[in-house]
């Protein structure tokens, strides 16, 4: 998205993004200023009020719905209907190493640098983690 320019409408939220004359990604938004569809592509997304989504593919014809799992209003976990496994979100503290994991044990780790760049990304070898290894990247 870098050399992109973000287009804005008259309530301040982000409308398109455009690379050149190229339209990358356009946005709707509803009378509560909620996101409520964004256009990618082939690819629709349209956002729910329960914090659920359905992203909708014109150039293949399916569909996946996308439930995000909230405690006290932080996202914990998301389940998707193309494969209908759970997987659990965990960060620390200050956000500077976060992961995801499901049934089959940890399946991607995130680090950041002190000042919120990207540090690392880590998949876990399934070998790894069942020999109970703790440094994950």
């Amino acid at each position: 998205m870098l050399g992109g320019c973000l287009w804005w409408n008259e309530e301040h939220r982000l409308a398109h993004v455009k690379e050149g004359n190229t339209v990358k990604a356009e946005f709707i938004y509803g009378l509560d200023d909620s996101r409520l569809r964004r256009k990618t592509g082939d690819t629709y997304t349209y956002y729910h009020a329960d914090g659920s989504e359905y992203a909708w593919d014109n150039a293949t014809g399916t569909g996946v719905f996308t439930y995000y799992h909230q405690i006290g209003g932080r996202t914990v976990a998301f389940t998707t209907s193309d494969d209908s496994k759970t997987t659990w979100m965990f960060s620390d503290q200050i956000s500077s190493t976060s992961l995801t994991c499901d049934d089959a044990g940890v399946n991607r780790v995130q680090r950041y640098t002190t000042w919120g760049e990207t540090r690392r990304v880590a998949r876990v070898p399934r070998l790894q983690r069942e020999a109970g290894a703790t440094d994950y990247g």
